[in-house]
């Protein structure tokens, strides 16, 4: 049986998956755009794909997932005696903090997308979804590796249990809504499919 800290632990990996679907199709946008700076024959990736990826990971990713991680489960596990300064948690708050910043960068940069901009401010783009998408593998990895198993293994307190558990729904409810996983799903998924046709450009 799934224990009400497994659900909300299984809650934010699966929140890991939808903005997965994001990278991977940012991966290809931002190899999509340095083809184009070395070869302007290439298709350059519309400016509303990156404004899309960076409404869902500002709106769901950082305004949701990211809040549920830093004001619920981490102090919780504060609450329940783990050190901010422990591995399972020192990472966190500054990771989240880098990964807003390069959200910022990339959705500044991403304006200035149109064919006749020239080389410098495209290769913005690259730069600020490079760095993000280089940190945010590692980051996950050590979430679902550090921080939640920690998370199952010290947050055993009925009382403080059922706390998360309704905090995390308050969270839902006050930035995505009742149903805005399944909102961002779709959204996560139609920027897929516009990533996996932008491969088809540079596998010409």
């Amino acid at each position: 049986e799934t224990t009400k800290m497994e659900a909300v632990i299984e809650r934010l990996k699966e929140e890991h998956r939808v903005a997965g679907k994001c990278w991977g199709a940012l991966r290809i946008a931002s190899k999509c755009v340095e083809e184009h700076v070395a070869k302007p024959e290439r298709p350059l990736p519309p400016a509303r794909f990156f404004h899309d990826a960076c409404a869902l990971l500002t709106n769901f990713l950082d305004a949701c997932h990211h809040v549920k991680e830093e004001t619920v489960l981490l102090r919780a596990m504060l609450a329940a005696g783990v050190r901010e300064d422990e591995p399972a948690l020192a990472f966190v708050l500054p990771e989240h903090s880098d990964a807003r910043a390069l959200v910022g960068a990339l959705r500044a940069a991403s304006l200035k997308v149109e064919p006749e901009v020239g080389a410098e401010a495209l290769m913005e783009i690259v730069k600020a979804s490079s760095g993000y998408l280089a940190m945010m593998g590692p980051h996950v990895h050590k979430e679902e590796t550090m921080m939640f198993p920690e998370a199952l293994k010290r947050v055993t307190d009925p009382a403080l249990v059922q706390q998360v558990v309704h905090d995390c729904e308050k969270v839902e409810l006050d930035t995505i809504g009742k149903d805005g996983l399944a909102k961002y799903i779709e959204i996560a998924n139609s920027l897929q499919a516009e990533g996996l046709k932008m491969r088809t450009w540079h596998n010409a």
